[in-house]
């Protein structure tokens, strides 16, 4: 049995420019009923006071208590850096990845998570919630059953990435890290490895982590949106190199359908960045996907996106203004949901549990 003032979770919380939200996610952890647990706060070259904030609230923390609190500053280099920076500190036998912005549900780190992990499995999922920007409604955003499953090859489980516990060891056996390179899809990547690696993969019902649908936040940065295919060539290559322990055949098909899904949706973020057809084109020859795209079997690509292919390969004009209408229907609906109002609306049908079921 883990002593009590024994990290044996390390929970890393990435922070740039979170002010508003830092002490609450931080909060959310020190209210878990299990208490062996560090901390590890990297502020990522903040700008505002984020920095502060995070020495106040080491500094606030009395001496041998748990949880316990380390707070690191580094030079911005995003949230892959700040996460990989935390892997690297942390000291707990389990790894768990929480945004700044975001909370653990109650009672989420409990003896019952406890004993899963004492039984050894690699990685562990649990189900996870998404919460409106007033943080008072709550609906379902993964939810996972209650089973067991070997490794050695890429599932399609949908569970969220920063909803899992990772054994530290494993990551670092095989080196897994996130790509820093990477600002988009990474954390999707980074999951599926140690899924792939672990032996033993437990999902859980109970819900463990709640992110909140707060605009600005590292999700809703598109700045690089050919991030969206390059996490997944990465992935693939990573596959070659360290594959050859699993099923590394069943995985790369997993990766490519992957890769050719996120070259389909990078066209249509370039069409809605403002290009043209040829331009367009002209970015996918670059990349190497247009002839892909071109001839690919309309039945390889997921479901939802079928369709999109079909007008891609038989009808390039209908694709673009399907870009473009999509692209402003997407602008529209961010603007129309910063009225109080019309988020209040939405927010019933969304997210249909009020705070006393946030933890079913």
């Amino acid at each position: 049995m883990t002593k009590l003032n024994t990290p044996f979770f390390s929970v890393i919380i990435p922070a740039y420019n979170c002010e508003k939200y830092l002490v609450d996610a931080v909060a959310s952890v020190r209210k878990q009923p299990v208490k062996n647990i560090e901390i590890i706060i990297v502020d990522d070259g903040s700008t505002d006071s984020t920095g502060s904030i995070c020495d106040s609230i080491a500094e606030n923390n009395s001496e041998g208590q748990m949880p316990s609190i380390i707070t690191i500053h580094q030079k911005n280099g995003g949230a892959s850096a700040a996460r990989n920076t935390g892997i690297r500190q942390a000291t707990g036998e389990y790894i768990i990845f929480l945004d700044a912005d975001d909370l653990y549900a109650d009672n989420a780190i409990d003896s019952d998570l406890l004993q899963e992990c004492y039984r050894g499995y690699d990685v562990i999922m649990c189900s996870s919630l998404t919460a409106n920007v007033d943080r008072n409604r709550y609906g379902l955003d993964m939810g996972m059953r209650n089973g067991t499953f070997a490794g050695g090859q890429a599932y399609p489980i949908s569970g969220h990435f920063a909803s899992c516990l990772y054994r530290k060891q494993l990551l670092l056996d095989h080196n897994i890290f996130f790509d820093e390179d990477v600002r988009l899809n990474e954390d999707e990547a980074f999951k599926m490895k140690a899924i792939y690696v672990a032996s033993m993969i437990r999902t859980r019902e109970k819900v463990l982590y709640i992110h909140t649908t707060t605009p600005g936040s590292v999700r809703y940065t598109y700045g690089r949106i050919y991030d969206f295919v390059e996490a997944w060539i990465k992935t693939y290559q990573w596959l070659e190199q360290y594959g050859a322990g699993g099923n590394v055949d069943q995985a790369k098909a997993f990766v490519h359908q992957k890769i050719v899904s996120r070259q389909l949706l990078y066209a249509k973020r370039y069409v809605q960045q403002g290009h043209n057809t040829q331009e367009m084109l002209r970015e996918l020859e670059r990349i190497g996907a247009r002839e892909v795209l071109a001839t690919l079997p309309v039945g390889y690509m997921i479901p939802a996106q079928r369709e999109e292919l079909v007008m891609f390969q038989k009808d390039l004009k209908k694709f673009f203004w399907y870009a473009k209408i999509e692209g402003y229907k997407i602008q529209a609906g961010r603007m129309i949901l910063k009225i109080r109002a019309v988020r209040k609306i939405r927010d019933r049908k969304k997210f249909p549990w009020t705070v006393e079921k946030q933890n079913r």
